[in-house]
């Protein structure tokens, strides 16, 4: 079992991070994110090629079908995602720009929200970024897979300069 970290946050004073810094965010986690779906992507190339074997005459892309490797490809962003929302409430682009992804009861994040939440982003994606810039247009600055998974994603203060 996964050590979560939970902290409670006072929601009658918070405060919400912009759009443009949300964006950020997707920004810093895709180029952490490219790299960890590159390793996979060769680990199921690898494998593929061994249990299969290698015909010189064929792409070695070709024999891994692309079903499996998109699954491998879903799964690895979910575990991704899930993982740092489960444990802390942050990814690591998260942590950089101070934003936190709280349930809106101020509980640990669970796996539906999580799930939700990530099928809600394909969506609001999906319909050419609508749901992203819903922010702008809801009083409590949320998305749709924020709605969806109820969740909110809040800003953390800046860290108070410690007195030498």
């Amino acid at each position: 079992m996964m050590n979560t970290i939970h902290v409670k946050h006072d929601l009658k004073n918070t405060v919400y991070p912009s759009l443009p810094r949300c964006l950020l965010v997707i920004i810093y986690d895709s180029i952490l994110l490219i790299p960890i779906l590159m390793i996979t992507s060769s680990i199921t190339l690898f494998a593929s090629t061994a249990i299969v074997g290698f015909n010189s005459n064929e792409n070695l892309a070709l024999q891994t079908p692309v079903f499996v490797r998109q699954v491998i490809i879903v799964l690895t962003i979910f575990c991704f995602f899930s993982w740092f929302w489960i444990k802390n409430g942050q990814t690591l682009g998260m942590q950089a720009w101070r934003i936190k992804l709280i349930s809106i009861n101020d509980e640990n994040i669970n796996l539906k929200q999580t799930s939700l939440r990530l099928l809600g982003a394909v969506i609001s994606a999906g319909f050419f970024g609508l749901g992203y810039l819903w922010i702008l247009l809801d009083a409590e600055n949320r998305t749709w897979h924020d709605i969806i998974s109820k969740t909110r994603v809040i800003l953390l203060p800046e860290a108070s300069s410690i007195e030498t």
